[in-house]
């Protein structure tokens, strides 16, 4: 009769924890499901990847020298380096509908995202001057500057936006680091200007429209 109690007792502690396994497996894999839907809206938001953009013609049409990824001691391979870096923070800090957390009024995220170099100045006065001789990167990161100015003294989450998109075009088709296959091409730099012009003109409207005057 003991053995039959001791039985029972451990039969149900051995269904307990099969349901309580299967339940937390259940909530695990409906979070991932969750999380992946909100990367794929996102994604789709970031990159355009609506079906309207199969009808768009948006190709590049020019690329800057690739003369600066041969030599690795010069600066301009240093600067394309740190356009790299800054590419990786933006995604850090803005992809995965993070950039949606940056509310005017979310002091925290503000205080955190420009503490970062992603929002630093002299990062993109660095890359302009290392390639000064390259006319559309000083435009690009004029651009961006201008950009950033908007973002940390307006909290303009938008501005960001534009500013992961430059950062994106440069590294990923300016610049295409080897083994890499880029996507989510925008046309949103002068360096690789697109057959459609019209991201580029989107910023450069937005830059004039949000300006910040000292």
């Amino acid at each position: 009769m003991k053995q039959n109690k001791i039985g029972i007792v451990i039969g149900i502690i051995s269904i307990v924890a099969f349901l309580t396994t299967l339940i937390s497996t259940i909530i695990f894999a409906n979070n991932v499901i969750k999380d992946e839907e909100q990367k794929s809206a996102y994604y789709a938001d970031l990159y355009g990847l609506v079906e309207e953009a199969d009808e768009i013609d948006n190709e590049p049409i020019k690329y800057p020298s690739q003369e600066y990824l041969i030599d690795q001691e010069s600066n301009g391979y240093n600067a394309i380096k740190k356009l790299r870096v800054l590419h990786s923070q933006s995604d850090y800090y803005l992809m995965g509908g993070r950039i949606d957390h940056y509310t005017t009024d979310a002091d925290e995220q503000w205080s955190k995202i420009m503490e970062s170099t992603f929002l630093q100045q002299s990062e993109y006065e660095s890359i302009r001057d290392n390639l000064s001789q390259e006319e559309e990167i000083v435009k690009d990161m004029n651009n961006m500057i201008a950009l950033l100015n908007i973002a940390t003294k307006q909290r303009n989450l938008e501005a960001m936006r534009y500013m992961h998109r430059i950062l994106h075009d440069l590294d990923l088709y300016g610049f295409t680091a080897q083994g890499v296959t880029p996507s989510g091409y925008w046309g949103a730099t002068y360096a690789v200007p697109s057959s459609n012009s019209s991201q580029l003109d989107e910023i450069t409207t937005f830059i004039e429209k949000h300006k910040v005057t000292s």
